[in-house]
């Protein structure tokens, strides 16, 4: 019959670590977004360079409340990078911080 078979034993499960992620999906008027974010980054466009942080700053002007608590930083990268892809726009980072326009 053969020598009986050694098993090995189980490893070691790591604990269970909580994550804590949305719960609930959030409807962004994307389209509305890009037209907000395109306002603002031509409006600054023509006096200097502006960094993202700028134009989620300038939101309000643009958006109500509903739709800005309902948008995230990640969904405002998303958008400026396809507003950079459609209007030819630089991004480039300097000093921590994403800019908008020429170096």
């Amino acid at each position: 019959m053969g020598e009986p078979i050694q098993l090995i034993n189980l490893p070691k499960l790591p604990e269970r670590i909580d994550i804590n992620y949305a719960k609930f999906s959030k409807i962004v008027d994307v389209k509305q977004l890009k037209k907000s974010m395109w306002k603002e980054i031509s409006n600054k466009k023509k006096q200097q360079n502006t960094s993202l942080q700028n134009i989620i700053d300038a939101m309000p002007k643009y958006l109500d409340d509903e739709a800005i608590n309902s948008a995230s930083v990640p969904i405002y990268f998303i958008c400026l990078l396809h507003l950079a892809n459609e209007y030819s726009l630089d991004i480039y980072e300097k000093n921590g911080k994403v800019i908008i326009g020429s170096e």
